[in-house]
């Protein structure tokens, strides 16, 4: 009854506590790997085309740019990009080489896996060409069976909830860094990671 804060609040200081104390001891996770179709962009590249797809700086497609964004910027603090997509490389090529909203190009991303492939053998193919461990990945994608299937098959990968409200996005990017990436300082190696990988 003495407590000053509501369990709530001491609830979010303790696990605010542990991620300070996890980015001192260097355990932050290393690549966070993305899914593309409603998870970069809305709607899927080989149906809708790049013109279709909702990504844009207005309207619905602003929630995906503005998560593109947030990604970009822990990018610039040492995370690096990848993606795994089932997709026609071609299809989703486009959409990153040309498309005007998007904000995340080829270049900041250290890997691409774009094939019909099971994902979790192409997490494993990145881990091995990465030359990092499984547990080093965080893993996200829209699909609930998509994620399942990787925390079934890669128990070391961590696979978050993807918030059903896609307006949510930018604040679910956030917490992503909050959660598994956070540094105490942000190096210059830090900085050029993604041109070293």
């Amino acid at each position: 009854g003495g407590m000053r804060f509501s369990l709530k609040a001491e609830a979010a200081l303790a696990g605010e506590i542990h991620r300070i104390c996890q980015a001192f001891s260097g355990a932050r996770k290393k690549c966070l790997v993305l899914d593309l179709d409603n998870t970069l962009w809305g709607g899927i590249a080989g149906e809708d085309g790049p013109n279709g797809i909702e990504l844009n700086s207005i309207g619905p497609g602003a929630r995906f740019r503005d998560f593109q964004q947030v990604l970009r910027q822990m990018k610039c603090s040492g995370v690096l990009l990848a993606v795994v997509s089932k997709n026609n490389p071609a299809d989703v090529l486009e959409i990153i080489r040309a498309h005007s909203q998007m904000v995340l190009r080829e270049a900041d991303f250290v890997s691409l896996k774009i094939n019909w492939n099971p994902k979790h053998e192409n997490l494993l193919e990145m881990a091995r060409d990465l030359n990092l461990g499984i547990d080093s990945f965080v893993f996200v994608d829209d699909n609930p069976a998509e994620r399942e299937s990787v925390r079934q098959l890669l128990p070391g990968v961590t696979v978050p909830d993807f918030p059903q409200d896609t307006t949510l996005l930018a604040k679910f990017g956030m917490e992503l860094f909050q959660e598994y990436f956070q540094a105490l300082r942000v190096t210059e190696e830090d900085r050029k990671k993604t041109e070293l990988y």
